[in-house]
């Protein structure tokens, strides 16, 4: 390639480059459980939804679709259908949708990931917890 061609391939790269369009960076939308607990929505689109949910005790989850939890805090214990164990830190477990709870002996910081039903899981609990449609769109495309 001449230098006159990377040149030109250079303008046109630079052309499509627009700085002013990045999306806010939102902390994510926060739900106190009681007792400490937190739920934190972080994304959510009709593909995928990512929570963090942290306490200083026991956690309880109910899903209704296969979860990805995922531990970003000291060991934890989990207990889900028949299979009871530890989940390390950096460690993640595939929850099936048959389990249909899981209970996390705390302190707890883990991540859940799913395939959402963006109506029942996403926006029922953030519209009673007071946030906006415009908030709860602020998560990722189609929330």
């Amino acid at each position: 390639m001449s230098d006159a061609e990377f040149d030109a391939n250079l303008d046109m790269l630079m052309r499509q480059v627009h700085p002013e369009s990045r999306p806010d960076f939102t902390p994510g939308l926060r739900i106190a459980l009681g007792d400490g607990a937190e739920r934190v929505f972080l994304c959510a689109s009709p593909y995928f939804a990512l929570e963090r949910w942290t306490s200083a005790g026991p956690l309880r989850r109910s899903f209704a679709t296969a979860q990805i939890l995922s531990n970003v805090g000291a060991p934890v214990r989990v207990r889900s259908g028949d299979w009871e164990g530890e989940l390390g830190r950096a460690q993640t477990l595939l929850l099936p949708a048959s389990c249909g709870e899981a209970e996390i002996t705390g302190p707890a910081d883990v991540l859940f990931g799913c395939l959402p039903d963006l109506d029942r899981d996403v926006r029922a609990p953030l519209l009673e917890a007071g946030y906006s449609r415009r908030h709860i769109a602020a998560l990722g495309a189609g929330s």
